[in-house]
């Protein structure tokens, strides 16, 4: 028995009911895919990233949109292929209410996917000294 049961007894707090009970029941539907996608350059409690995209520039999905900033940044990478349609501040689902630096994307309607151009031809080969690069 833990010390608030002993002060409280074993009914105190709020107890809502869940009413899952008519979610339960119905089949997973697949949403479909937004034409416009908001992509905060701040991804957690660090430095926001810095862009390296203009307005207009087509970007495939996860090519480089901004780049780390600090040993506390994160680069961000495009979720889909597009179009960049702004680079400024976005509304975004932040706990200040406040707009975000971000960029925002018009879907294509495709998913080109970014092929990088400095991957080595046999990773294997690489020296262990070489794959920090």
């Amino acid at each position: 028995m833990g010390l608030m049961e002993k002060i409280f007894g074993a009914g105190w707090g709020i107890h809502p009911t869940d009413r899952k009970r008519p979610a339960a029941d119905i089949p997973l539907r697949r949403l479909a895919t937004p034409s416009h996608l908001y992509v905060p350059l701040q991804q957690h409690i660090g430095a926001p990233a810095r862009p390296v995209v203009l307005v207009g520039q087509n970007v495939a999905k996860g090519q480089l949109l901004a780049e780390a900033q600090g040993a506390t940044s994160a680069a961000i990478h495009a979720p889909r292929s597009g179009t960049v349609v702004s680079v400024g501040d976005i509304t975004a689902p932040h706990a200040s209410g406040l707009p975000v630096a971000g960029i925002a994307i018009e879907w294509d309607g495709e998913d080109r996917w970014h092929e990088p151009d400095d991957l080595p031809a046999d990773p294997f080969a690489l020296a262990p000294e070489d794959i920090g690069r």
